[in-house]
């Protein structure tokens, strides 16, 4: 589908105003430029100023559509190019090739540094939204950023691969995976349970131990104060075998 077929643009002053046609509606997903509305925000239109030279705006759009007696919701993801006078809605934007991105359905907005993806926030974050990029992390090497403003803008050539990967950077320090942290915790509270379970056995094994010690103890003392009685009258005995 080419975007023209779901969205129209006016062009005014510096700036580009999309709209959904047919109570079509906009994802906003991120801009090179500066945008009337901010990542993630669902509305019918929304407006992005021209700048200077080629600018990038990403967009996702939910249009119904009627099948016979019922319908349902289409999804579509555009990476539109524009400049001060146009917005190109009739081809599909080529990258650059030393800046190539595009928009993952149901994840975000990604780029490509090197071998390193660099993705955008989930706009919404759900079990199998989160189960499908953990299966895209074991493929790929795949790394998070905070600003998909900045993705744009590196797909717009207006930001480098190093402000990019710097971003990536703050937000590794400023971010705690909390998965990883919960299996960690729940491997913690098992090594110990197993530790607790082994120290109470080896705890039986000392009193039982111990307790054999004691016999044996017991049994010694017995013995020694037996023999202690029974040397007198065995040298009694033979005192009295040898005076007869």
């Amino acid at each position: 589908m080419k975007a023209i077929a779901v969205i129209e643009s006016q062009v005014e002053d510096n700036a580009i105003t999309l709209n959904g046609k047919f109570e079509t509606k906009l994802t906003f997903l991120g801009s090179s430029c500066p945008a009337s509305v901010k990542p993630g925000d669902r509305v019918s239109s929304f407006s992005v100023s021209t700048g200077t030279g080629d600018e990038i705006v990403a967009v996702k759009i939910a249009h119904w559509q009627q099948r016979g007696k019922s319908g349902n919701w289409d999804e579509n993801h555009f990476l539109l190019q524009f400049s001060p006078m146009w917005i190109e809605l009739d081809k599909a934007f080529v990258p650059r090739p030393d800046r190539l991105g595009q928009i993952v359905p149901d994840i975000g907005l990604s780029v490509r540094i090197g071998d390193e993806f660099f993705l955008s926030p989930l706009l919404v974050s759900d079990y199998h939204r989160e189960e499908r990029l953990a299966k895209l992390r074991e493929r790929y090497r795949m790394v998070s950023v905070a600003d998909a403003n900045l993705l744009c803008r590196f797909i717009a050539s207006k930001a480098t691969a190093e402000e990019v990967k710097a971003a990536a950077a703050e937000l590794a320090v400023q971010t705690v995976d909390v998965p990883a942290l919960r299996k960690k915790l729940e491997e913690a509270e098992q090594r110990m349970k197993e530790l607790k379970e082994e120290n109470l056995l080896l705890s039986a094994e000392n009193r039982l131990l111990d307790e054999r010690i004691c016999e044996t103890q017991r049994q010694l003392s017995d013995d020694s104060y037996l023999t202690s009685w029974i040397s007198p009258v065995v040298g009694k005995l033979r005192f009295k075998r040898q005076k007869h």
